[in-house]
């Protein structure tokens, strides 16, 4: 993706969010205006997506937990692009906050595993 870059340890959350929309311009309107818009036939609510981008990003920042971070480094030396590998722990990641919105707690271990799946099927572990 054109003008990704990856997360700045000196960034505060602020700077990083203003990074994480810049790096997807086609929402530019639709944050602004609180809209959702449709990207390959389905509806996206491009507040979320980055949102998740962020957590994805501290999460590899602060190596917590590790395995997101340990995954994240495996997929991009395995040559993946930073911002897809991004977006395919983002939706693991989704999966969590769905979770929590219907009051369940955070499941570590279903995160873990949902995210080793991904290395299996990506044949990376």
């Amino acid at each position: 993706m054109q003008g990704w870059s990856k997360p700045a340890p000196e960034e505060d959350q602020d700077q990083r969010l203003k990074r994480i929309e810049k790096q997807h311009p086609q929402y530019r309107q639709a944050l602004k205006y609180g809209e959702t818009v449709i990207e390959g036939g389905q509806e996206v609510n491009p507040a979320l997506h980055v949102q998740l981008h962020l957590v994805v990003e501290n999460q590899i920042l602060d190596r917590e937990p590790p395995f997101v971070a340990e995954a994240a480094e495996a997929m991009e030396r395995a040559g993946m692009d930073s911002h897809d590998v991004r977006h395919y722990l983002a939706e693991i990641m989704a999966y969590q906050v769905h979770g929590a919105l219907s009051g369940q707690p955070y499941d570590r271990e279903q995160h873990r595993e949902r995210v080793e799946e991904l290395l299996r099927n990506l044949s990376l572990g």
